[in-house]
């Protein structure tokens, strides 16, 4: 698959251009033409892009970690005077070749061939995504190349602590969960139906719940490849509505109303639109360019198609703050008002910087607060279910001593 280069002109008569992966020209132009555009000319670039033995290593390789060494690394040398092709190939020799080097010298190979550093990055969007690119041509435009880089490697950096902050307070329970289900699989499969054979033989009635964890407890025994089957089915199932956007979108909505965890999806989804729009103002893009790319680093559909909504009023002149006052769920009313300040100060670059510090703490205090609670209540639940299995097996016994 290529990477091409296209210039169009939009319904509202406006010259862009743009990047698109497909296999030929033709289909190139085809795609670029889905959105209504009228494509004046497509251009391959001289990048192949995703080939089997570059980019399917890069990306298995190029964790977010060695991104941000990267781009601190890269904004380094700069600083001292060296040149980008130079600093690059520094880079790649610091790089295992497991780890992403022949991708970084395809990028070089792209500099040194006259193709500015943001498009030899826009080569490979899952790890350079285009509001990073975006960031990289305004300082490639401004002069401001060293302070961009150093920009993009704080903002990797808090992402990615705020991400292992999330996924800690998450990890916990989860094992904890896996290991009462497989606690209650091994209890219903092997221990009780040998405990229930000697209170049959003993003709004792066994109560409801007892009956009921050995009927769970015989289906998996006696049948474990239709079990088997009907659970892979039904996560199959599952799995492809969420992949669907309809599914996407019905199970977005229905977790950020889940009471505590809901909230920080909204205040992670905030954080992301709020630094990325801010680094691309800061960089000198417009306001509609740096809330169009920056829509595209949120990862809820809500957030999303909210952002959509907004872009064309943004494009007509709107506030900011007044597009989003229909979306009081998604943006809070403090948020906006922090905004309109900044619309009516012309620091949107502080402004947004503000609120991405107040969300990223806001976040840090609730995984703190989260994680605190999060022992006492699981240790309650596990209580509950031990007790719940512990009942199953003794009431039978202490109907057995009352039979004889």
């Amino acid at each position: 698959m290529f990477i091409y280069s296209y210039r169009a002109v939009t319904k509202e008569n406006r010259v862009v251009k743009g990047t698109v992966r497909a296999l030929t020209r033709v289909r190139a132009r085809r795609i670029a033409e889905k959105s209504g555009m009228t494509v004046l000319f497509v251009v391959k670039e001289p990048i192949r892009l995703l080939q089997a033995n570059v980019g399917s290593l890069f990306a298995r390789r190029f964790s977010r970690t060695r991104r941000i060494v990267f781009f601190r690394n890269f904004a380094t040398m700069l600083a001292v005077g060296m040149p980008v092709t130079r600093a690059m190939r520094v880079l790649s020799g610091q790089t295992p070749p497991s780890s992403g080097r022949r991708a970084i010298d395809e990028m070089i190979r792209a500099v040194e061939n006259g193709r500015p550093l943001s498009r030899a990055f826009s080569a490979f969007p899952r790890y350079f995504p285009e509001d990073v690119c975006e960031i990289v041509a305004v300082g490639e435009a401004t002069g401001e190349l060293v302070e961009t880089l150093e920009r993009i490697a704080e903002n990797m950096s808090r992402d990615q602590e705020i991400r292992q902050k999330v996924a800690g307070a998450m990890a916990y329970p989860a094992v904890i969960i896996v290991v009462m289900m497989a606690v209650m699989i091994i209890l219903s499969i092997v221990v009780l139906p040998k405990i229930a054979e000697l209170f049959m033989e003993l003709e004792v009635p066994l109560p409801l719940p007892t009956r009921v964890l050995l009927a769970a407890g015989g289906l998996a025994g006696h049948r474990p490849w239709e079990l088997g089957i009907g659970v892979a089915a039904t996560a199959g199932g599952l799995a492809y509505f969420l992949r669907r956007p309809i599914g996407r979108r019905a199970a977005d909505a229905a977790f950020l109303r889940t009471p505590v965890f809901g909230t920080l999806v909204k205040e992670f989804n905030l954080v992301r639109f709020f630094r990325a729009t801010g680094s691309l103002v800061a960089g000198g893009a417009s306001l509609v360019r740096s809330v169009g790319i920056a829509k595209k680093t949120v990862r809820s559909p809500s957030y999303r198609a909210a952002i959509e909504a907004i872009e064309p009023l943004l494009a007509h002149g709107a506030m900011l703050s007044e597009t989003l006052r229909p979306f009081p769920r998604l943006f809070p009313d403090q948020a906006r008002h922090m905004i309109a300040v900044g619309e009516e100060t012309g620091r949107f670059d502080d402004t947004f910087r503000h609120l991405t510090e107040y969300y990223e703490r806001t976040i840090r205090h609730k995984v703190g607060m989260l994680t605190a609670m999060i022992e006492p209540i699981l240790m309650v639940i596990v209580g509950i279910i031990v007790g719940g299995l512990a009942l199953t097996i003794f009431m039978p016994l202490y109907q057995a001593s009352y039979a004889f």
